[in-house]
C-alpha cells in the first residue's frame, strides 16, 4: 500500500445500513423467500429431529449429522444471499443469475471453500497457540496463578485470529465477482486496519443485537419465551461429547403456548437472520472496495462517496 490508509469504520458503517436497505428494497421478495424459508426448514427439522432427546440418554451419532446437516445446509443455502449483495454493491446488480452466480451457481461452492479455509485457519491457529500457552504455564509452576494466566493467553489468542480470519475475510468480496485476490494480496489489503475491521464488525453485531432486544425480545414477553422449536414434544439439555445440546420442543396442544404467536416470533428471528447476513455482506464488501481502491490510487470517487442507489461503474 503506497499511502497508509484508516479505513473510515463509523462511515462505513453508515453506508452498510444504507445499502442493506437497498438491498432489501430491491430484492424484498428474495429476502421474504429466504426468512419463510428458513422458518420453515427449522420446523422442518423438527420432524426429522423428533426422536432425538430421549430421557437419561444421549444423542446418536445420527443424532448430531441431522442437526448439524441441517445448520450446514441453510447456511450454505445464505451464501447465496450474501453472493447477491456482494454483487449489488460491487458491480451494481445482483440476482440469481450466471453473471452472480457462476455457472450451474458454482460460484456458491468456492465461496464456501473459501469461508472454509478461513474458519480452519482460525481454529488451528486458536488450539495451537492456546496448547504453547498452557505448556508454557505448566513449565513455569506459577501456582495458582496459572488458570487464570491460561484464561487471558487464550483470549489474547483467540481475539488475535479473530483479527487474522476478518482480515483475511476480505478476500470473499473479490470472490464473490469471480475475480478472487490472492492471499497474501489480502493480508497487505488490510495492513494497518486490523482493529479498525474488527472494531466494525463488533459494532455492527451490538447494533444488530440492539434490534433484536427492540424487536423480538417484546413479543417474546408479550406471548412467552418460545422460538421455532416451542412446537413438538419434549424440552431438555444433555451434555455431549460436543457441549451442550438444548433442544426446547413443545406440541401444539400445551396450555399458554398459541400457535400463531410461535409463528410471528420464529418469523421475526428469520427475518433478523436474513438481514443481518445482508448487513454483514454489505460490511465487508464496503471495506474491501474501498481499501483496494485507496490502495491502488483509483481516481475515482470511494465507494463510501457514492449514493447506494446509484450502481457503481464496473469493479
Amino acid at each position: 500500500m503506497a499511502q497508509r490508509v484508516k479505513f473510515p469504520v463509523f462511515q462505513a458503517l453508515k453506508f452498510t445500513y444504507r445499502w442493506t436497505l437497498t438491498v432489501l428494497r430491491k430484492h424484498w421478495v428474495v429476502a421474504l423467500i429466504y426468512a419463510v424459508g428458513t422458518l420453515a426448514w427449522n420446523y422442518a427439522g423438527l420432524i426429522l429431529l423428533g426422536d432425538v432427546v430421549e430421557a437419561e440418554r444421549l444423542p446418536t451419532a445420527m443424532a448430531f449429522v441431522k442437526i448439524y446437516g441441517l445448520n450446514a445446509i441453510e447456511g450454505f443455502a445464505f451464501i447465496y444471499l450474501v453472493l447477491l449483495t456482494h454483487n449489488e454493491i460491487l458491480r451494481g446488480s445482483g440476482g440469481f443469475n450466471a453473471a452472480t452466480m457462476g455457472p450451474l451457481g458454482i460460484r456458491g461452492l468456492t465461496y464456501l471453500f473459501d469461508s472454509l479455509v478461513l474458519l480452519l485457519a482460525t481454529l488451528i491457529l486458536a488450539m495451537l497457540s492456546v496448547a504453547g500457552i498452557t505448556a508454557v504455564v505448566a513449565l513455569a509452576r506459577i501456582g495458582s496463578w496459572s488458570t487464570f494466566a491460561v484464561f487471558v493467553g487464550a483470549l489474547a489468542v483467540w481475539l488475535a485470529a479473530i483479527g487474522v480470519v476478518t482480515r483475511l475475510s476480505l478476500r470473499l468480496p473479490s470472490r464473490s465477482i469471480g475475480q478472487p485476490m490472492p492471499w497474501n494480496d489480502v493480508w497487505r489489503l488490510g495492513r494497518g486496519n486490523t482493529l479498525r475491521l474488527v472494531g466494525g464488525t463488533l459494532l455492527l453485531s451490538l447494533a444488530m443485537l440492539a434490534v433484536v432486544i427492540v424487536v423480538v425480545l417484546p413479543v417474546q414477553f408479550l406471548f412467552g419465551s418460545f422460538s421455532a422449536t416451542d412446537m413438538h414434544v419434549v424440552s431438555q439439555t444433555q451434555s455431549t461429547p460436543l457441549g451442550p445440546l438444548h433442544l426446547e420442543m413443545r406440541s401444539f396442544e400445551t396450555p399458554g403456548t398459541p400457535f400463531v404467536p410461535a409463528l410471528i416470533n420464529g418469523l421475526l428471528s428469520s427475518i433478523m437472520s436474513v438481514i443481518g447476513a445482508i448487513a454483514l455482506a454489505a460490511y465487508v464488501s464496503l471495506a474491501f472496495a474501498y481499501l483496494r481502491q485507496v490502495s491502488e490510487d483509483a481516481p475515482s470517487a470511494p465507494l463510501l462517496d457514492r449514493d447506494p442507489n446509484e450502481p457503481p461503474e464496473d469493479f
